[in-house]
């Protein structure tokens, strides 16, 4: 095999590539043919330096040196490094060095071949032969390579020499054979020899002053090197990744993501837990689930975490997150690309302990993925090690886009993964609303992000422009403008729900850094990111792309309605795909096969060049895995957007009734995306007419019959509220609508509340309900709870038999969902009170003052009903039913476990339920337990009466 086929094989693609990633101002000064020929020439006589020391090798280990330089210089970062000698300065040797271990893996370098000494033979011939092209000299500052090469004056003759045989020889005739050169002249057509000599490249070191220790070269030696090597690759490489933001996703700029970094605008996030800082909950939980909504913040917090983590590894001066009392280390995975490998095992074919090693196997594998992607595989021998250790900190990012049916295999691997490697720290992070507390092992806590405050919205505006002004993106002036007029307008009542929310709050200011003006409801910045994504699409046709569109492209991209059209109908096949398959990401031949449809592109060749161009040039669609420029599968990196677009594709359809319908009967999955798309027909099409046809479509009768109709009429109550009672009282069109259609509303929410649907999507409906419903009491039905209101006597296995047949939470017996409430503050008669619609109940907001015994507390009531408190005399004490009725599943109210309506005084309240003649029954809000106390203990009371019958 001969050897100079290799540099044959590389040399071109190289040159194309070290000129194409040289920076746009830099590459432009090569973008001539003469002097790309030029670079190509310089990287080929480079080459063939770099393999004169590779001439005597044998076939086999010739063809592995092959495969090996050809992965080397096919690599990115290897590019990333070399392209600094068109900038006249060396390139970094250690990154090298550790871009080839990675590629000779476990194997090592080839027996024979030197990888330094040829790196210098490369580097210094290169520079030789730059100095020889007239096209260069004024670019490649040589002179100032030499320099800081130091290369001593003995070799570059024969370098010289070298490179003036090669660049008048035919390439491809160019063989290497018992230290001699031989190829055609391009002059003669002759066969000409040229003996190599052995050209000794090396640098003047100079001595240091004390003696140089001696280096350890025993096998146990470069293996430990290698590690470390493997590992600063791997803490290097994650906390980049960790560190970077998908600006492009939100409708950033393309460029703005290299230099907005996260560390550079993070603002500390909260979680409803009394206020606890999210870091504080990390670092006293060490099996944590982080809940949030869509965009609070939950994969940027672990990001963040794990990139501190990863620092503190790097460099010891760096302090440990609070919490963290050793260096663990950080390993991210992402839980939707876990899955599908999961879904291929049949793990019902082996025995339990054999099922949670090949849980374990499917993970290990996954996280081979993972050191890919990041470009550190040299470290997965290692990562599994360090994982066995203990010492780490685990994070499973994004547990609700796991398919519903795949929930309770990832269950199971959490359970494996904790069992073969005990992780010191395990978080996890999911939507709110599609975590359960069956989702993980019972050994998890939880806790909620907090949306942003004001101080936080107002602190993310102002780190973001000191950022942009510290990269002299813009000057101090117009940034005191910008921080002014966007924490304004964040800030404003109109604003500020979509403002606490970051990954909006994002949007907003990225729209803003764009425009200075910001629309008031989400769908509407939402639209505005996806008009600056097809932008900045629509601006490379102009020419700023490297890339040659077709005639037919060029057409498409600049047409506003097809594209959209057809972003939306992408958006809706990849969300339908993460309900009903492995994932929501489309495979290539699926988005082609879409792309195709008349409707969209209808073209099986423009389908193609529309991916390849989309994935290159766009954070809204994206592809995975596969080749850099034939990705296998496709898919939107921020789910709110996907949601968006698949919501405005179902209302655009002709029946979009008939659509929405459709998917009301799997689950909540479409739930937000359905809600965007009823705000995008009000807000940015203003179709209230359509929006008014739906919402009776979706709620024609009181009762219904499947979970699904139970859907339909919540999601016609999230229209109405979006309509406003008093629009929808003013349709006198429809004989079943308006006020009519109202009051058959009111009743379906009103049954929803003991139906079958999941406990958050209830809880919406009871919310609905109070905000549609002026007349609670007009409704004149009963209430859907009906709870035990005679004293009776409980010991302790009765209470927890009530507390699970109640589903009621107790923070030490059973930490069940709860009751859904229709609270209604109300003053009656000077006595403030909440009417409680779902258990029929009348309760007092505060209480009793202060604390007091037993025997008082019955006395307080009978001064109640003396008083006619509030206008009613059948005051007493709740049972132990109705007193936990009003336990919280998450602390609401100044740390306490209840609804904020009620007065955070009375902290915990007596029952009229007895453990036995001595103890009664107590419920404490601050703990969230219930609890037998002796009968002369001091506490407080929390009167109920029923008030009115229904």
């Amino acid at each position: 095999m001969d050897l100079m086929s290799i540099a044959a094989a590389i040399y071109a693609q190289l040159a194309a590539n070290l000129i194409e990633k040289s920076g746009k101002a830099l590459s432009q000064k090569f973008k001539t043919p003469e002097k790309e020929r030029a670079v190509e020439r310089c990287v080929h006589s480079a080459l063939v330096a770099l393999l004169t020391n590779a001439a005597n090798l044998e076939d086999p280990p010739k063809k592995r040196l092959k495969k090996l330089l050809h992965d080397f210089f096919d690599d990115e970062h290897t590019v990333q490094e070399l392209k600094a000698l068109l900038r006249g300065t060396p390139a970094n040797r250690e990154e090298l060095w550790a871009i080839f271990q990675e590629h000779a893996g476990k194997e090592g370098s080839v027996a024979g071949f030197d990888f330094e000494r040829a790196m210098d033979r490369f580097e210094a011939a290169f520079i030789e032969a730059a100095a020889e092209e007239p096209e260069l000299v004024e670019i490649i500052q040589v002179q100032e390579l030499r320099k800081q090469s130091g290369l001593q004056k003995e070799m570059l003759a024969e370098l010289r020499e070298l490179v003036h045989y090669l660049r008048d020889v035919e390439r491809n005739t160019l063989k290497l054979r018992e230290g001699q050169l031989a190829a055609k002249r391009i002059s003669d057509r002759e066969i000409s020899y040229f003996a190599i000599p052995r050209i000794d490249l090396t640098v003047k070191i100079q001595m240091p002053e004390h003696p140089m220790p001696v280096v350890d070269v025993t096998p146990e030696h470069r293996e430990k090197k290698q590690f470390e090597d493997a590992r600063r690759r791997y803490l290097e490489r994650l906390r980049k990744f960790c560190n970077s933001l998908p600006l492009a996703a939100l409708g950033g700029d393309e460029g703005t993501e290299e230099t907005v970094t996260l560390e550079k605008v993070y603002i500390a996030l909260d979680t409803t837990e009394r206020s606890t800082p999210a870091l504080a909950a990390a670092g006293k939980t060490n099996r944590l689930v982080l809940l949030g909504v869509p965009g609070s913040g939950k994969s940027t917090f672990v990001k963040m975490l794990c990139g501190w983590l990863a620092a503190t590894l790097e460099d010891p001066m760096i302090k440990l997150p609070p919490g963290f009392p050793d260096v663990l280390l950080p390993v991210f995975v992402t839980l939707r690309e876990l899955a599908p490998r999961l879904a291929l095992q049949e793990f019902s074919r082996l025995g339990e302990k054999d099922q949670q090693q090949e849980r374990v196997e499917v993970f290990r594998e996954q996280l081979k993925e993972e050191l890919k992607r990041l470009n550190a595989e040299s470290f997965h021998p290692w990562l599994d090690e360090a994982l066995l250790s203990g010492k780490s900190l685990l994070v499973l990012d994004g547990l609700d886009e796991v398919p519903f049916d795949l929930r309770e295999e990832i269950r199971k691997t959490v359970h494996a993964l904790v069992q073969h490697y005990h992780p010191e720290r395990i978080i996890i992070t999911c939507r709110s609303n599609s975590y359960t507390a069956d989702s993980l092992p019972s050994n998890f806590d939880s806790y909620t992000l907090a949306q942003f405050s004001k101080k936080k919205i107002e602190g993310f505006v102002t780190a973001w422009y000191q950022a942009l002004r510290n990269l002299g993106k813009m000057d101090a002036r117009k940034v005191k403008e910008r921080i002014a007029n966007l924490k304004r307008a964040a800030t404003s009542t109109e604003l500020i729900e979509l403002a606490e929310n970051p990954m909006l709050l994002t949007t907003m200011t990225l729209i803003h850094q764009e425009e200075t003006k910001l629309p008031r409801e989400r769908v509407k910045l939402y639209d505005k990111a996806v008009e600056l994504l097809v932008s900045r699409w629509q601006k490379h046709k102009a020419g700023e792309d490297e890339l040659t569109l077709s005639p037919a492209l060029k057409t498409f991209l600049n047409d506003d309605l097809r594209l959209r059209q057809t972003l939306e109908g992408l958006a809706y096949e990849s969300h339908r795909s993460g309900r009903d398959k492995e994932t929501s990401d489309l495979k290539r031949s699926d988005a082609i096969e879409i792309l195709e449809k008349a409707e969209y592109l209808d073209n099986l060749t423009l389908a193609g060049e529309f991916l390849d161009y989309v994935d290159q040039r766009s954070g809204l669609l994206i592809g995975y895995g596969g080749e850099p420029r034939k990705p296998l599968s496709y898919g939107f990196p921020h789910r709110t957007f996907q949601e968006y677009l698949a919501g405005c594709y179902l209302v655009s359809r002709r029946d979009a009734a008939r659509e929405v319908m459709k998917h009301a009967s799997k689950g909540n999955y479409w739930a937000t995306a359905v809600q965007l798309g009823f705000e995008e027909l009000l807000y940015n099409r203003r179709n209230e007419n359509t929006l008014l046809d739906l919402a009776y479509r979706l709620c024609p009768k009181i009762e219904a019959s499947s979970p699904a109709e139970e859907r339909q009429h919540l999601w016609s109550s999230n229209i109405a509220l979006l309509l406003g009672t008093e629009r929808i009282e003013r349709d006198a069109l429809d004989p079943n609508g308006g006020k009519a259609y109202l009051e058959r509303l009111r009743k379906a929410l009103l049954s929803l509340l003991p139906g079958s649907l999941p406990f958050p999507e209830r809880v919406e409906a009871g919310r609905n309900l109070v905000a549609l419903g002026d007349d609670l009491e007009g409704l004149n039905m009963p209430p859907p709870y009906k709870l035990r209101e005679k004293a009776i006597q409980l010991g302790s296995n009765a209470v927890e038999a009530m507390l699970k047949r109640l589903d009621y939470f107790e923070s030490h017996f059973n930490r069940g969902n709860g009751c859904i409430h229709l609270y209604e503050p109300q003053t009656r008669s000077g006595g403030k009170v909440v009417k409680d619609y779902a258990t029929g109940l009348m309760w007092q907001q505060a209480g009793s003052p202060g604390y007091i015994v037993y025997e008082e507390a019955k006395k307080y009531i009978e001064k109640l009903n003396r008083q006619r408190f509030a206008g009613y005399s059948d005051w007493r004490l709740p049972t132990l039913e109705e007193a936990m009725s009003l336990m919280e599943p998450e602390k609401e109210n100044a740390g306490l476990y209840i609804d904020p309506v009620f007065d955070k005084t009375q902290g915990w309240i007596w029952t009229s339920d007895q453990q036995s003649a001595s103890v009664a029954w107590v419920v404490n809000f601050y703990i969230g337990i219930c609890d037998g106390r002796d009968l002369g203990s001091y506490g407080h009371v929390r009167a109920v009466c029923y008030g009115q019958s229904f």
